[in-house]
């Protein structure tokens, strides 16, 4: 055997030995490189810009293997060559390359118009005379009924004419809120528009005076349902044991509202926040005898069942940032680290918020004494103010004016607690209790329909489903959307 094959022999034996793979072809072709016939076209048609024709077909007849070994490096090549052409303008290359543009996060959506408003009516909804006037309207309406009802109008706006507008005059002749000498005629006029804005009214909807939305389907809702709906609220009345005084406060649970009646008229009227259909807000009567300032939340068992204990087992700081304490019998601070998630073991201990930033009541709580245990105050959760669907809560009513509603009903302390004063308190952090001179009486009542003293009939949606509606009535159409998720 030749020197040099020998030598190659030992070389490959070494090389299987460590591991690598040789080629003695690779090995010769590195150590005595060889210009073939096809190096000498790849160059030329390099210096020529490496477009050509020649070079795309040698491209193309190289094997799949060396041309997918080769990409990276020519991309290589082209970086290199690109910067030395700017180098040779005179432009040095970037050191680094340019950020990635940041996307702007599209805004989201407005909010959607609201459909429904406080009544702008001075008639409280609840008064010594509204269960005699809620059952002669129920005798109203039922004739209505059994008279075929009323006619189904279309949407139609100010300044309309036509048959369109002639229905709807006589639609809300039928009801009351337009005149009978003004039924006749086909102009959406001035008196039509206010017989809407009363309709809206009454029905707790935005004054437009234009029919369209939720105001064309409250207006669409069958003379039948409208009787029931009067009906019920006439039966649920007469089971009310409330004891009206000067000074009292009501509570309509499908408006949604707060009212604050003095001498027989509203004096302030609040949005509120209910309890949801499997939360109901109980008919309830009490009387308010304290403002609490900076009240502390003492969870009541349901929800630590239902919602602290398995918020617990996915997050065992949750308490601690929710600033939640654990009490024992003893009025004791327990650790959370000694109770038992997985159990129900919780439900045996006082489960308090303490009060400040965060607190579920938020910075006042009026205390109403009664056997549900229930009471309204404030919440740090404000945008539900600003829906129309405010059936969210556990059970008990969140007032959107509550430190006027406070100054209200501590008008006859002594001592001057206004508003100004209340905040004054609120600010110091510290628990502190207002108790009212003479107990205000409160009640929270569920009228889906009822008549007021000049004799109009008020109508609200009926979310809770307590009315009875018989075979035949839209009973769907006297409720309120309810939403996918309510919290």
């Amino acid at each position: 055997m030749s020197p040099v094959l020998r030598f190659r022999s030992s070389f490959a034996a070494l090389a299987l030995v460590a591991g690598r793979r040789f080629s003695p072809a690779r090995s010769a072709r590195r150590r005595f490189p060889v210009r073939s016939r096809l190096s000498r076209r790849r160059r030329r048609a390099r210096r020529a810009g490496g477009h050509g024709s020649e070079a795309r077909g040698e491209r193309a007849r190289r094997p799949r293997r060396q041309r997918d070994a080769g990409r990276s490096g020519g991309r290589g090549r082209r970086a290199r060559a690109r910067a030395g052409r700017r180098h040779e303008r005179g432009s040095a290359p970037a050191a680094h390359p340019p950020a990635p543009r940041k996307r702007k996060k599209a805004a989201a959506p407005p909010p959607p118009p609201r459909e429904t408003a406080l009544s702008e009516s001075s008639e409280p909804s609840f008064t010594p005379d509204t269960f005699y006037a809620t059952a002669k309207a129920s005798e109203r309406y039922s004739a209505i009924a059994d008279a075929g009802g009323w006619p189904t109008v279309s949407a139609v706006s100010p300044g309309a004419r036509g048959k369109a507008v002639a229905t709807l005059r006589k639609r809300l002749a039928m009801e009351g809120d337009l005149p009978e000498s003004k039924a006749a005629g086909d102009v959406y006029d001035a008196d039509l528009k206010a017989a809407v804005l009363s309709f809206q009214d009454r029905h707790g909807l935005r004054k437009t005076g234009v029919l369209n939305g939720a105001t064309l389907k409250a207006m669409n809702v069958p003379a039948a349902a409208r009787f029931r709906q009067l009906v019920s609220s006439a039966q649920r009345m007469a089971g009310y044991m409330f004891s009206f005084g000067e000074r009292y406060v009501v509570v309509n649970i499908p408006s949604a509202s707060v009212e604050a009646v003095q001498g027989g008229t509203v004096a302030r009227r609040y949005v509120a926040v209910v309890g949801d259909p499997d939360h109901a807000s109980p008919e309830t009567v009490a009387k308010i005898q304290a403002i609490n300032l900076n009240p502390t939340w003492t969870v009541p068992a349901s929800i630590i069942k239902n919602e602290i204990i398995p918020k617990m087992q996915r997050d065992p700081g949750y308490l601690s940032r929710a600033n939640i304490r654990i009490l024992n019998g003893a009025g004791k601070e327990v650790s959370a680290r000694s109770i038992n998630w997985t159990t129900e073991q919780a439900t045996n201990y006082t489960l308090r918020q303490d009060s400040g930033r965060g607190n579920a009541l938020g910075d006042i709580r009026i205390a109403m004494p009664n056997k549900d245990a229930v009471y309204m105050h404030d919440t740090p959760s404000k945008s539900y103010f600003g829906r129309d669907y405010r059936f969210l809560s556990h059970g008990c009513v969140r007032v959107q004016g509550v430190y006027d509603l406070a100054a209200w009903l501590a008008e006859p302390v002594k001592g001057g607690w206004d508003k100004k004063a209340i905040t004054t308190a609120i600010a110091t952090g510290e628990r502190q209790d207002i108790k009212l001179p003479a107990p205000v009486p409160v009640a929270w009542v569920y009228l889906t329909g009822y008549a007021s003293r000049d004799g109009l009939a008020h109508f609200r949606p009926d979310v809770y489903g307590l009315d009875s509606v018989g075979p035949g009535d839209a009973a769907a159409e006297t409720r309120g959307p309810r939403p996918i998720a309510s919290r």
